[in-house]
Parts: C-alpha cells; sequence; structure tokens
C-alpha cells in the first residue's frame, strides 16, 4: 500500500496549483475543486475509510451536523455562490476573495501533508482520512451544478438552482472549446486542458479522471455513495470515458413542460437470409491447432447489411432519410404527441456513412436535437466497427458527434446460429474444415462437428478503442449509450455507468424480442436498481422476424423495453405501424450521500407513467406459466417419492400427498389455460401492451417497398410465440 506521500506526487506531477514555470509545489493545498476532489477520493477510497464503523454510524459518528455543515457552507464559497459572487468574474475563486475557505482548506491539507509518510491504510493515519473525507465533501459541494447546463427557461415543479461562478466557468470552457479563457484585472489565464475526458487542471488524466455526477446511488456503501456533483473515474486507458456538455441554444429552448420524447425506429424491419457470414478462424495456426486437440473451434462472422439495399442497388440516403423525416411529422402530429427531441435507430441499422447524411437530413428537416444510430464501417485496412454514433442537432446543422464503439464480440453457438437463422451453411463448414488440404489456414481435421456445442462463432469486429460517452442532453439530464453485448458485461464500462449515475441508458440491439424474461429485460432492470438509471432497449422488428420461437407475425411485437425506478415493461409495436413515441416524464426527487448531504430535490429521474390496457391478462399468464411449472415439479416429488416409499404406512400417507398435488396441477393447468384465452381475447379486442397513453405508435403514410415490411418471413410456420 503506498504512502500519502506517493499518492500526492504521482497525482499532482507539476504541483497542486499553476506555478507559472516556478519550481514544483506540492505544500499547498489544491484551489481547483476538482483537483482536490481527485486526491482526495483516491485516499477515501484505497484507505477504505468509508466503510469503517465510525464512518457507517457504528461508533463515534464521523458524518455529523458540523462535518455536513461545513462542508455544505465552505463549498457554496469554493463555488462562488456566496459574498465572493461578483459581477462579471470569469475566473475562480482566489484566496484574496475568500480567506476563510482557504484557510480551512490549508489546514486540511497539512494533516495530510504533515503525516506524507504514513502508509495510506495505516491506522495511525485516522486524522488523515477524516481529513480527506472533509476535503472529499467540500470539493464535491462546490461542484453543484457542474457540467450541466443552466437552465433557461425554469420547468415546472423544477428547483431554482443559482447559477456559481465555478458552473459559468466550467460551462463557458467547454461550449467555447478555447484553450484559455482571460479572467480578472490582469487577463490571467485559465484553462481545463483536460476536457472532455476530465474536469482536472493539475491531475492529467492517466492518474485519475473526474467527471459531473448526475446521482448518488440509492443504496450500498461504495466510495460513490459518498458525492452528488463528482464522480472518480478510472484514469484513460483501457476506457477513455468523456462528458460532453449540451449546445447553448438547445438549453435556451428547452420547454416549459419539459417531456423528453424519444422515437424508436426498430429499423431494419427485414433481415434478408445471407446477412451473416462465417469466415477464418479466430486465431493463428498454432492456436487454431490447440483448439483443436481440446475440441474446440472458433471462427468469425461477418455481417452484411443486405437490409440498405433497394433490390439489388445500395439504398439512397435521402430516400431514408426522407422516411424517417416523415416519421417524425407523423409523431409531431399524433394526437397527445409533440415535438420529437431524440431519435433512437438499433445496433448496426446503417452504414456509418449514410447516418451521417441521415443525419444532415434529420437536422435541417426536423426539430430533432439529437439522432442516435447503431452503425457498421469497413475501413480500407482495418477490421470493421460496430459503434453507434449520436449527432447533436440544432438550427438545421449537426453541431456535434460522437462515436462509441462496442466493447464485447457477439458469441454465438451452432444452437444461436441456427435460432437466429445466421447461419452458417454447416455441411459446407464441416467439409471445408474436415479436409483442408494442408498447407491452407485450416488444417484438416477430420473429427471436426460443426454443430458440436464446443463450436463458437464471434462477431468479426475491432474491440480496440474502448469509450463511454456521457452527454448532456437537457438541463439535469444526461445520456449514455451501450450496444447489446456491453449491456450484459460488468468489465469494462459498467464501472463508468454506476459511478456517474446517468439519467438515461440507451442500449442498442440486434436481438429477438425485448421481452422481461429474456437477458435484456434482466440487465436493464439491475442499472434501473444501482445507480438508478432509466433504461431503454431497442432492437430491430427484422431480427426479431428471424427468430421463429419468439416472432408472431399476427401480434404486435416487443421491439423495446424501458425500465425506471417504478416499472419495467416491454415496448409493443403493432402491426403495420413504423416507429414508438415515447413521452417520458422527468420527476424531480432529493438524493442523499451517505454522509447525510441532500441535493435539494436537483436529481432528476425519466420515468414512462400511465397504465397499460391489457397488462393484467398479459402478466396473469406468465404467473400462470409459473404455476403450472411448480404444480408440476411437485407432483413429480410425490410420484418419487411414492416409488420410493418402503413401508405401506408411509406409502399411503405420500399417496395422499400425490393426490393433493395431482389435484393442484390440475388446477394450475386450467388457470393456464384461463390466462391464455384471457390474452387471446385481449389481443383480439385491441387491448395490447401499446394502449399506453404515452407510448404512441407512428405509422408511415406511405411505407416505401424497399422497407420490406410486406417480405415473407424467413422464419418457419412453427415460429409463432405464445
Amino acid at each position: 500500500m503506498p504512502t500519502i506521500a506517493a499518492v500526492i506526487d504521482r497525482m499532482f506531477p507539476e504541483g497542486t496549483n499553476p506555478s507559472g514555470g516556478g519550481p514544483v509545489d506540492r505544500t499547498q493545498a489544491p484551489q481547483w475543486p476538482p483537483d482536490a476532489f481527485a486526491v482526495a477520493a483516491t485516499l477515501v477510497g484505497r484507505s477504505g475509510c468509508y466503510s469503517r464503523p465510525e464512518s457507517t454510524g457504528l461508533q463515534n459518528q464521523t458524518f455529523d451536523e458540523q462535518f455536513v455543515d461545513r462542508a455544505e457552507r465552505l463549498g457554496r464559497l469554493w463555488a462562488g455562490e456566496l459574498d465572493v459572487q461578483s459581477e462579471g468574474s470569469r475566473g475562480p475563486v482566489s484566496p484574496r476573495e475568500a480567506p476563510e475557505l482557504f484557510h480551512e482548506l490549508e489546514a486540511l491539507w497539512s494533516v495530510l501533508t504533515n503525516h506524507r509518510e504514513l502508509r495510506i491504510s495505516d491506522s495511525k493515519a485516522e486524522v488523515c482520512w477524516r481529513a480527506a473525507l472533509q476535503l472529499m465533501a467540500i470539493a464535491d459541494e462546490a461542484c453543484r451544478g457542474v457540467g450541466f447546463a443552466s437552465i433557461a427557461r425554469k420547468p415546472k415543479d423544477a428547483p431554482s438552482p443559482k447559477t456559481t461562478r465555478l458552473m459559468a466557468l466550467v460551462h463557458a470552457v467547454n461550449l467555447e472549446r478555447e484553450a484559455n479563457i482571460t479572467y480578472g484585472p490582469s487577463d490571467q489565464k485559465f484553462s481545463l486542458p483536460y476536457l472532455p475526458n476530465s474536469l482536472c487542471r493539475m491531475v492529467p488524466p492517466d492518474e485519475a479522471c473526474v467527471h459531473p455526477k448526475t446521482r448518488a446511488p440509492r443504496a450500498g456503501i461504495t466510495l460513490r455513495s459518498f458525492s452528488h456533483y463528482l464522480a472518480l473515474v478510472p484514469p484513460i486507458g483501457e476506457v477513455e470515458s468523456s462528458w460532453r456538455n449540451v449546445n447553448e441554444g438547445i438549453a435556451a429552448e428547452s420547454p416549459a413542460e419539459p417531456w423528453l420524447n424519444v422515437l424508436v425506429v426498430p429499423f431494419p424491419y427485414h433481415v434478408p437470409k445471407g446477412c451473416f457470414r462465417v469466415g477464418r478462424r479466430t486465431s493463428c495456426d498454432a492456436v487454431a491447432e490447440l483448439q483443436a486437440a481440446r475440441d474446440f473451434h472458433s471462427f468469425f462472422f461477418d455481417a452484411e447489411a443486405k437490409w440498405l439495399k433497394d433490390q439489388e442497388r445500395a439504398l439512397d440516403p435521402k430516400a431514408l432519410g426522407h422516411f424517417l423525416v416523415d416519421l417524425v411529422k407523423e409523431a409531431n402530429a399524433a394526437p397527445q404527441g409533440g415535438r420529437v427531441d431524440v431519435m433512437v435507430l438499433p445496433e448496426l441499422a446503417l452504414e456509418a456513412n449514410i447516418a451521417e447524411k441521415v443525419a444532415e437530413i434529420l437536422a435541417e428537416r426536423t426539430s430533432l436535437n439529437m439522432f442516435v444510430s447503431g452503425v457498421y464501417e469497413q475501413p480500407a485496412d482495418a477490421d470493421p466497427i460496430n459503434a453507434v454514433d449520436s449527432y447533436l442537432l440544432f438550427n438545421g446543422e449537426v453541431v456535434d458527434k460522437n462515436r462509441q464503439t462496442k466493447h464485447h464480440r457477439w458469441k454465438l453457438d451452432p444452437r444461436q446460429c441456427q435460432d437466429y437463422e445466421l447461419g452458417p451453411d454447416f455441411d459446407a463448414l464441416q467439409s471445408t474444415v474436415a479436409a483442408a488440404p494442408a498447407g491452407q489456414d485450416d488444417e484438416p481435421d477430420p473429427d471436426f462437428d460443426a454443430r458440436d456445442e464446443q463450436t463458437a462463432f464471434w462477431e468479426h469486429i475491432d474491440i480496440t478503442r474502448r469509450t463511454a460517452s456521457f452527454w448532456v442532453f437537457r438541463p439535469g439530464v444526461s445520456v449514455t449509450t451501450l450496444i447489446c453485448e456491453d449491456l450484459a458485461r460488468v468489465d469494462p464500462v459498467h464501472t463508468y455507468i454506476r459511478t456517474i449515475g446517468p439519467t438515461l441508458v440507451i442500449a442498442l440491439l440486434m436481438d429477438a424480442a425485448q421481452k422481461r424474461t429474456r437477458w435484456p429485460g434482466r440487465y436493464a432492470t439491475n442499472l434501473r436498481d444501482d445507480p438508478g438509471s432509466s433504461v431503454l432497449t431497442v432492437s430491430s422488428l427484422g431480427m426479431i422476424r428471424l427468430v421463429r420461437k419468439y416472432y408472431d407475425a399476427e401480434a404486435p411485437q416487443a421491439v423495446a423495453f424501458w425500465a425506471d425506478e417504478h416499472v419495467a415493461r416491454e415496448l409493443w409495436l403493432d402491426p403495420g405501424s413504423h416507429a414508438l413515441l415515447l413521452k417520458l416524464k422527468p420527476v424531480f426527487s432529493t438524493n442523499y450521500t451517505l454522509d447525510g448531504r441532500g441535493n435539494d430535490g436537483r436529481t432528476i429521474s425519466l420515468r414512462l407513467p400511465s397504465h397499460e390496457e391489457g397488462r393484467e391478462a398479459e402478466d396473469a399468464f406468465e404467473a400462470a406459466k409459473a404455476g403450472a411449472a411448480a404444480a408440476s415439479w411437485a407432483l413429480d416429488a410425490a410420484d418419487k417419492a411414492v416409488r420410493g416409499a418402503s413401508d405401506r404406512t408411509g406409502k399411503e400417507s405420500i399417496e395422499a400427498v400425490k393426490k393433493t398435488a395431482i389435484a393442484a396441477a390440475s388446477a394450475a393447468q386450467d388457470a393456464l389455460k384461463a390466462a391464455h384465452e384471457a390474452v387471446k381475447a385481449a389481443r383480439a379486442a385491441g387491448l395490447h401492451r401499446t394502449k399506453n397513453k404515452r407510448v404512441i405508435q407512428i405509422q408511415h403514410p406511405r411505407p416505401p417497398a424497399w422497407l420490406g415490411m410486406n417480405a415473407p418471413s424467413e422464419t418457419s410456420s412453427q415460429g409463432a410465440a405464445s
């Protein structure tokens, strides 16, 4: 375990404050709050002192009223909210303006530097732990509202935050994208050199990164439970994280009733056969030989976006762009609709060059503020890229773009290949590998079985550059994206999501129906519970049509899934519809850190309100299925007990139990049949789950033939879902 000095020296290689070319000085307290937060939170995290009895309320409470009052009072001073507020000042608060603040900061810093030779975890460092916790809390309070656009028009029921000098300074640097901003009578220079990767000035991002934060978690005792406004995330390395602020114009036009309207477009609507093909082995010859010796074989598969062709010709981006523009217009004009703010397309929906042209068309012809699409790109001399491209649109132009590549390859086994009808031609693959001539990439392997469960097929994509991007879309609202497998895999990006706590996580998938019982629903509810984000998963209708065991051509399709702190629900697209308009309501609440500091109702959650008609029938059917399965299991157990009974008395007793189990199983089957009939009746009456005033079906008035909506399903006739 390193010493306190080792941590400070590493985190401040150029000193704790700008030296102007002078000697490196680490004896003074950092004057920039994110720098102070970075080192204090690192010391707190490395020591684990936040989980000790005195920090968790079991004894000698560290976080008393004096601790909280001191953090809030000094934090407001440091932010420039109280009497240090001066009209027109653009710079950070200086020691001359707030001597009381910097006197107390220096006292806390002296505690750390006076014990610099102690190891962080040494019990003698207890006084340093208290100082680090207090410094962390003060710096966090100083950054209240930092990283978010100011609220130009106050939404109904929203708190009225006071813009501080520190908030305005970070916002100005972020928007102006200047190397330096001048302030004060002598035109002093101020810069944030590591934006958008970190708010720090003196702590380099290869040591630690500090980002704005949306929410503190509601449960658990972790380092992230002790801050409202700042998040300490890992240094740039395995993942490069970024925080992108909203365009000032978008913030200025935020409506007074700020419902967030999201248009989900499950394109492509038809995925032809042959869009996925198996290529070479996943490893060099030597490794492939070793795998074969252990009866394990793995191959790459590639995607080909045949859904972007009009017959044999490449689809015109203008045609697709105009189709999406028409959907936006239909949504804007729909009863109970409204202006569409965000459009979302699933994983691999578009080729990257098409997405860029579509974004330009949407910017020019709609009032959209954000366009999010899964994209595919094949560079000339590199591996394919599976990514999500996010475009910020304003005033007829694309004003910002961000790309986040997929972090994990999709892995399929032979059974999944058949379920998704993705290929490969198992017989051809069998012949190739089993009889490959010597000297070719695939060595002969007469024992190879292409359908064996040990055979794996991996998505052929580049995963070398992993990023985690967070966008401020509305005042107090942050958004991040994930791609398919990245929703399920905790490493490496979930650390950033759980620490920052974005308002909304959008996961783009090429997957089957988005049902609560399937993996996207399970992992979405995990993020709903911790850190408390709302989660939207979106798949394409075309992919759903490929999967026989979930697809029913006569029924609505679960093209999306929504989870917030109150509900988890499937979002169903009616036959003939082309998009879903989700009307998300912002709800303000107060969060508390574990040291007892509240945030005065500034935490925003997005909810999808209103009851869904017909939901009772569907939920009863799911419960009846579970009941029937449990009754069947009990009956099997009783039957085995009867057969295993050794004496007559015991056997008669168990026979009675078996009769009860038979009756229960029969009743459960009757309940299951009744529930199934209720579901059929609800669907026939149109009372399916999409009858929600906040989930609106959108139909294109003249759908073009190239959409493939009426193309025959690639599935077999036995593919209807129950």
